[in-house]
């Protein structure tokens, strides 16, 4: 569902999924925009709905401190299988998702490593939510081909 950012984002209030969602308990639904500006209700519709994830497709470009934290709550709210950590509904040259899938890295990247620095989590952890956010959860949403996992650490 595309929520929030653009317009008169009114009717596309995330909220509105605590609706649509459990009138089609066998569909899935991908939030977009993490709900931006509303960030907390779609991290809320995200926890309380079983078939809602939740994606930062386009938050980490449209203000990446609203990115971070809102990642560092739904951190606390949403499984990581539940979470679609980048992306983009892109009408404009690919070019442009190099530089946003930067952004969208750094800006998890360093969520993750406040957590570790607190003792919340550790390197394990951080790596495997990297992982699941931005390679398996956006696969299985869209039931593409299982690919084998990619090696995440650094040389």
């Amino acid at each position: 569902m595309h929520s929030g950012v653009w317009g008169d984002f009114r009717n596309m209030d995330p909220r509105h999924m605590n609706t649509i969602a459990p009138a089609h308990p066998k569909a899935r639904f991908d939030l977009y925009h993490l709900g931006v500006p509303d960030i907390r209700a779609a991290i809320m519709v995200g926890a309380m709905q079983p078939n809602v994830c939740t994606n930062l497709c386009w938050v980490h470009l449209v203000s990446p401190q609203m990115a971070r934290t809102g990642i560092d709550e739904l951190l606390d709210l949403i499984p990581v299988n539940k979470v679609l950590g980048f992306g983009g509904d892109y009408g404009i040259p690919v070019e442009k998702i190099v530089g946003h899938l930067r952004i969208a890295k750094e800006n998890i990247a360093g969520v993750l490593g406040a957590m570790i620095d607190r003792g919340q989590m550790d390197m394990d952890d951080a790596k495997e939510i990297m992982q699941k956010w931005l390679w398996e959860n956006p696969l299985k949403l869209y039931n593409k081909i299982k690919l084998p996992p990619v090696n995440v650490e650094r040389k």
